[in-house]
């Protein structure tokens, strides 16, 4: 490290780094070495509280790294649980990762790591949480046992739960890479819930050539999506027009039988550990996955009716409607209560209702053995 000659003295975390007056070398006290996780002491002992500001619709916060080493992003947020959903956002190297916990303290996260650090001075994205009607800001409390020396395998963060592996789909472009995760659960929402994490997309970070997959929840889309029982879960991708991205199936030993459905030629695929799936540019509504959990889980089967049907909107001024059997009928309402959109089906299992303007509907989605009405916003 060059420092210029006049100076003398520099206060640091640990201590000081000074220049004694009979020579010209500078002495290092109590400097830390991070190559020895086990004997280095800890950086900043102090607790601290920092108020964070929301954005501008009032949900999610830039939560910063305080400290000189690593954040347990975990451990933060369940200290914070008051203020904070348990669920994180953020980007590393090989791209956004996000993570969400249950009602019992069980992770599922896109990276299937059972601890999440956060570089020194890094930023995460968290959500306020579940139930609270506020929108101004709130405070937060940094501890020092937050703090971690290097990364590490397993969970030796001190957390209560565990972490919940399931089937992963990467999405991996020349601009990088996303996954989405899906897993299931006895006690699951087969709905968007606060359990699951939904698709945050920040090209300003990412730059806009990388892809972001996800799985829709309910009429929401995911990166980290916990069901219980479906049928089927639709699959997309946003990409850059023109650009190729190839997915990537993984952990699929989570499932006793796992296909792929291509709504637009109408065929299935069985899917194995590793499978590919070659696209250009995005894809919404096309693909979707037919999974069966493996035993035991306390999960007698697969659901096929209501619940099945699945409505949801990921793109300016379309609503998309799918199913594991064909579509007898949408029809859309705004919220007059006046249709402006009516579809027959003839035999598709996807039915898309497009040319909408932004605002909030309502959409009843019917099969020949099921009907599901739901409200949804279109961007």
């Amino acid at each position: 490290m060059l420092l210029p000659k006049d100076d003398n003295n520099y206060d640091v975390a640990t201590d000081s780094i000074s220049r004694p007056a009979d020579a010209g070398k500078l002495a290092v006290s109590r400097m830390l070495d991070r190559s020895n996780p086990n004997t280095v002491p800890s950086v900043r002992t102090e607790d601290l509280e920092v108020k964070l500001t929301p954005s501008a619709d009032g949900r999610y916060f830039l939560v910063g790294n305080p400290f000189p080493a690593h954040l347990d992003v975990k451990d933060f947020l369940k200290a914070n649980g008051d203020v904070l959903a348990q669920k994180y956002w953020m980007v590393n190297d090989n791209g956004p990762i996000a993570g969400s916990a249950d009602a019992e303290g069980n992770w599922t996260e896109t990276t299937g790591q059972e601890v999440t650090l956060l570089p020194p001075y890094g930023a995460f994205y968290a959500e306020r949480a579940e139930g609270s009607d506020e929108t101004g800001p709130v405070t937060v409390r940094f501890t020092a046992d937050m703090q971690s020396f290097a990364p590490t395998t397993g969970n030796d963060s001190g957390q209560s739960g565990t972490t919940t592996t399931g089937v992963r789909v990467t999405a991996q472009s020349e601009g990088g890479q996303s996954t989405a995760v899906v897993t299931f659960s006895e006690s699951a929402d087969n709905d968007f819930a606060a359990e699951d994490a939904q698709l945050l997309r920040d090209e300003s970070l990412t730059g806009a050539d990388l892809p972001y997959v996800y799985t829709v929840a309910g009429t929401t889309a995911a990166a980290v999506n916990r069901v219980r029982d479906l049928a089927q879960i639709p699959l997309g991708v946003f990409a850059a027009e023109g650009k190729s991205v190839m997915l990537t199936f993984t952990g699929l030993d989570a499932t006793e039988r796992a296909a792929l459905y291509d709504a637009e030629l109408q065929s299935e695929r069985p899917l194995h550990e590793g499978d590919q799936l070659s696209l250009t540019g995005s894809s919404h509504g096309r693909y979707f996955l037919r999974l069966v959990p493996a035993e035991p889980t306390g999960i007698a089967g697969v659901t096929d009716g209501e619940e099945s049907i699945t409505v949801y909107s990921v793109t300016a001024g379309e609503v998309i409607a799918s199913a594991p059997e064909a579509l007898t009928r949408v029809e859309v309402y705004d919220t007059a209560g006046r249709r402006v959109r009516a579809l027959n089906g003839t035999g598709d299992t996807v039915l898309r209702a497009d040319g909408l303007t932004a605002g909030t509907y309502v959409v009843r989605a019917a099969t020949a053995s099921a009907q599901r009405t739901v409200k949804l916003v279109v961007e």
